[in-house]
């Protein structure tokens, strides 16, 4: 149906959607306790829901072959599951926990460029060192540090894939002093280099850009 909306501009949100469909939606919706007279069901800032919602969202960008729907589809069972299983944990102490990390995650997508440190991110939302990593790990299963990492390679991916931006250029970007050390980074974690990925999967350079 035609619909439309939108965020206030004082007290802005981000919507994060997806259309799903299948035999067991019903008992699914029920579970959720979904009605049309409640149709929001609150269930905190979860990061783990964001970067298994961001998986799928990427896989679906590399293409459409049975290979990629199929990784995306069981991604999104995935997800659906956690929703589940939060819809049950959020307030019951995990949503101030969530909230923090999310805070410190947002922080680091708008700091991608600067040498973030832990300490640092920690203080930003109010723990300890030792206490924000434990709480950061348990809830993304990452590191701070390695969380951070993947942030940075995803969105070298991104540039890569709709920009002509030399490796330099996008290494600088995101805080990488050497070029080599970032193509080391991204050969790591994609098992292919920079260059490879943009021949594989990024638009052409224009003339006069380096690759």
């Amino acid at each position: 149906m035609p619909h439309v909306y939108g965020a206030d501009k004082k007290n802005p949100w981000t919507i994060y959607w997806f259309h799903a469909i299948g035999a067991n939606m019903p008992l699914y919706m029920e579970r959720l306790g979904v009605t049309a007279d409640k149709p929001i069901v609150r269930l905190g800032g979860d990061v783990q829901m964001l970067s298994l919602f961001e998986d799928v969202f990427e896989e679906l960008e590399q293409g459409f072959t049975m290979l990629h729907l199929l990784y995306a589809a069981h991604t999104l069972t995935h997800l659906m599951g956690l929703i589940l299983r939060h819809k049950d944990e959020y307030g019951y102490g995990m949503a101030d926990v969530q909230e923090r990390v999310t805070e410190s995650i947002e922080f680091m997508k708008s700091h991608l460029r600067q040498p973030l440190k832990i300490a640092t991110l920690a203080g930003l939302v109010r723990l300890s060192r030792s206490h924000y990593t434990t709480l950061f790990q348990r809830v993304t299963g990452y590191a701070p540090l390695s969380y951070l990492n993947h942030l940075r390679m995803r969105q070298a991916v991104q540039l890569l894939n709709t920009t002509d931006l030399s490796i330099k250029q996008i290494s600088e970007q995101l805080g990488f002093c050497d070029q080599f050390y970032f193509t080391r980074a991204f050969t790591k974690m994609h098992n292919h280099s920079p260059t490879e990925h943009r021949r594989l999967y990024g638009r052409p350079v224009s003339r006069g850009g380096r690759s």
